[in-house]
């Protein structure tokens, strides 16, 4: 009975063992990177900062990463939407040449390649002796009379001051031989003659104080050391990266009253300056400004374009010469759609203000003719409505208002910028 009551007990310790092992195995799995983990994506180019933040929402991963190194603000060009984490990071890789090491539940993003594991060798040290072949009989231990040294003996006599392990053994009884020297493990090691007498050390013991340290292992760099000195770039890349925000676009445009617009836009991803020439193959003139942009996706931003410009058309009559004068200030709302790598289409209404001023022989002077007549003398901007117009034949100078569209095709000619 004393029996089947302690075998039960030894069950029950033996299930409680295996099932704490099963939860800690459990436990350490979950924190473990599934890189096969599946992640939708939903765009074709996402920032760098938000991959992140979506694969940390979908499969609880956590990242590390040096920003000064890789902006935040890169875009990732995403081959197919719905990937594992193992090709996000692959897809990481190609746009920003990043590596990355694994550690629990984080994944470290890091600028060279993580070093190999190297295997630990430890070096086994032993106080062990090995206690050589005694020779025949020899004067007893008493006499203190030295041991002359066999000269067939395969084994070299070993001084004391240069190998201070002596056994304290004493042979058996009846055989009053004096001990050799002992011969540690390395020197038995030396001399291939000995094969019964060699210890095969098969796990580290211990060094005393009187045997050699073993040389610990070299140990990985911790991944706050690498990034930290990741974070120390040199000044090359900082001007690489510097020059790789730097925003150069060129594009052509069309509006309600010019119809080529050949436009450069220049500066940095949220303030720029811009310059175009704008014609409708009838007046024509050079126009510049500034523009601002606001991100609000991946693929999608928000601009204020505001540009100024000065337009000129000229009529003699009657040996009078006519000129009329005009300053056409715009303020543009403009929406950029990128439809690929490098192109984008940018569109949006267009508030106009014109001021129209006419002289006559240099002078200021009101026209004297109606609004039908002066276009048909003068080349001027005719937009198809208007919200204000103030013209008057007896007045030098006037005002119109009015809102139009305009579209155009642009191409990014940043080529320093990594895709």
């Amino acid at each position: 009975m004393v029996v089947a009551v302690r075998n039960n007990q030894i069950a029950i310790k033996i299930s409680l063992i295996i099932l704490l092992m099963a939860l800690v195995i459990k436990g350490s799995a979950q924190t473990a990177v599934n890189l096969h983990k599946m992640i939708l994506v939903p765009a074709n180019a996402i920032q760098l900062d938000s991959l992140l933040n979506l694969i940390n929402k979908q499969a609880g991963v956590k990242f590390s990463i040096n920003t000064r190194k890789f902006p935040a603000g890169k875009y990732i060009r995403i081959k197919a939407n719905k990937q594992t984490i193992g090709g996000l990071l692959q897809e990481i890789k190609a746009n920003t040449g990043v590596y990355y090491a694994i550690l629990g539940d984080h994944i470290i993003l890091l600028d060279n390649p993580p070093p190999a594991k190297r295997k630990a060798t430890n070096v086994v040290n032993t106080t062990h002796t090995v206690l050589a072949p005694h020779l025949p009989a020899a004067p007893s231990v008493s006499q203190k009379q030295p041991v002359p040294p066999n000269k067939n003996s395969s084994i070299k006599h070993i001084p004391p001051d240069t190998n201070p392990h002596i056994s304290n053994q004493r042979p058996p009884a009846g055989n009053a031989t004096t001990p050799l020297p002992a011969v540690t493990a390395a020197d038995a090691g030396a001399n291939k003659n000995f094969s019964s007498d060699t210890i095969k050390t098969t796990v580290p013991i211990p060094a005393s104080k009187d045997s050699v340290k073993a040389q610990s292992p070299v140990g990985k760099k911790p991944a706050a050391t690498i990034n930290q000195v990741a974070s120390r770039a040199s000044s090359p890349t900082k001007e690489r990266s510097i020059a790789g925000n730097m925003l150069i676009k060129a594009g052509l445009g069309a509006d309600d009253v010019f119809y080529f617009n050949p436009t450069i836009q220049a500066g940095i991803k949220y303030v720029y300056a811009l310059a175009s020439f704008s014609s409708n193959f009838k007046i024509s003139g050079f126009r510049y400004g500034l523009g601002g942009a606001i991100e609000l996706n991946d693929q999608w931003n928000l601009q204020l374009q505001l540009t100024t410009g000065n337009l000129s058309s000229t009529f003699d009559t009657a040996g009078q010469k006519w000129e009329f004068k005009t300053q056409l200030h715009r303020a543009a709302c403009i929406a950029e759609a990128r439809i690929g790598n490098r192109i984008s289409v940018q569109f949006g209404p267009v508030f106009n203000l014109m001021k129209l001023t006419f002289y006559q022989a240099g002078i200021k002077m009101a026209p004297g003719l109606p609004d039908y007549q002066i276009d048909k003398k003068f080349n001027l901007i005719k937009p198809i409505y208007t919200l204000s117009d103030n013209f008057s034949m007896n007045r030098a100078q006037s005002t119109k208002m009015w809102i139009g569209f305009q579209l155009g095709l642009f191409v990014d000619l940043n080529f320093l910028k990594q895709e």
